[in-house]
C-alpha cells in the first residue's frame, strides 16, 4: 500500500504533465524544421529571444511578456532545469497579474504549470497553495459549482494524500464528484475515475465500508462502458475491489470472484488488442 499514494499522484497530475510537455515540443518541433543538427538548443535559443524582444516591447503589453516568459519556464522544466523553470513560471505570473483584461482561464493554466514545478520540484506546500489560489480564482469567476473546478480539487486531494492526509483528500475527492454529478449527472460514466481515486483514499484509510462502496459504484457505471477506454477502467476497478477484499475477514470468497472476473476481462482485452489490425 506505501507506493499507492506516488501511483495516484502521477494520475492525478498526468494531464498538467502532458500540457508542459505539449508546449516544450511545439517549440522544439518548429525548431528542428530550420535547425535539424540540435534542435533543443535552437528552441531554447529562439525562446529566450522571444522573451527578449517582449522585454524592450510596450511595457504596457505585460500579458506577451508573460506568454514568453512562461513558454521558456515549461522548456526549462521539460529539460530538468527546476530552478530556471521555477523563477521563469513566476516572473509570468508577476507579469500576468500586471495586465488588463487577462482571460482568467490563462492564469488558472499558469498555475497549474508552476504548481507541476513545484511538485517536481518536492515543494508540495508552494504546490497546495498555486492550486488553492487556481480554485479561488475558478470559484470567483465562474462559480463554486463549475465544472472546471472539479479538476483543481483532485489535483490537490492527489497532494493532500500524498502527504498522508487521506481525511482532507477523501472529502476534497468527494466535492469533486458532486460537482461532476452535478454537472454531468449522477449516472455519467465521466465520475468513474473520480470515484476510484475516491475508493484508493479510503482503503488507505482504513475505512472498507466507504471503499466498497464508492467501487461498488464506479463499477455499476463502468459497466456500462461500451468503449475499449471504459474496459480498461473497469479491470482496474475490479483489481483494486478484489485487492481490498482480499484484506477483509471472512471476504476471500468475494474476492476471489472478482480476481476470477478480473482475469477473464484481462485475457478478453489482451485477445482484442492482439486482433487489431496493425499499420
Amino acid at each position: 500500500m506505501a507506493a499507492m499514494p506516488v501511483i495516484r499522484f502521477l494520475f492525478g497530475l498526468a494531464f498538467v504533465g502532458g500540457m508542459l510537455v505539449a508546449s516544450a515540443a511545439s517549440a522544439a518541433d518548429s525548431a528542428s524544421s530550420d535547425h535539424p543538427h540540435d534542435p533543443v538548443a535552437e528552441a531554447e535559443e529562439a525562446l529566450i529571444a522571444a522573451v527578449a524582444r517582449a522585454e524592450r516591447a510596450d511595457p504596457a503589453d505585460a500579458a506577451a511578456l508573460a506568454q514568453s516568459l512562461r513558454n521558456l519556464g515549461v522548456f526549462y522544466h521539460t529539460r530538468e532545469r527546476r530552478s530556471e523553470a521555477r523563477a521563469l513560471l513566476e516572473r509570468a505570473l508577476a507579469a500576468q497579474e500586471r495586465a488588463s483584461g487577462v482571460d482568467p482561464a490563462d492564469t488558472v493554466t499558469l498555475l497549474y504549470d508552476l504548481a507541476m514545478v513545484y511538485s517536481t520540484d518536492g515543494d508540495v506546500a508552494a504546490a497546495r497553495k498555486a492550486y488553492a489560489r487556481a480554485l479561488r480564482l475558478q470559484r470567483r469567476t465562474y462559480g463554486r459549482h463549475d465544472v472546471r473546478t472539479a479538476i483543481t480539487l483532485n489535483n490537490l486531494a492527489v497532494l493532500h494524500a500524498g502527504q498522508g492526509e487521506l481525511r482532507r483528500a477523501a472529502r476534497l475527492h468527494e466535492r469533486e464528484i458532486a460537482i461532476l454529478a452535478r454537472a454531468f449527472g449522477e449516472d455519467s460514466i465521466r465520475l468513474v475515475s473520480a470515484l476510484e481515486r475516491l475508493a484508493h483514499v479510503h482503503a488507505e484509510r482504513g475505512d472498507a465500508v466507504r471503499a466498497e462502496s464508492a467501487y461498488r459504484r464506479a463499477i455499476a457505471l463502468a459497466e456500462r462502458g461500451r468503449t475499449a477506454a471504459a474496459e480498461r477502467r473497469l479491470l482496474s476497478l475490479l483489481e483494486g475491489y478484489a485487492a481490498l477484499l482480499e484484506r477483509l475477514p471472512e471476504r476471500e470468497r468475494d474476492a476471489e470472484i472478482l480476481a476470477l472476473r478480473a482475469a477473464e476481462l484481462g485475457s478478453r482485452q489482451l485477445g482484442a488488442d492482439r486482433r487489431e489490425p496493425r499499420e
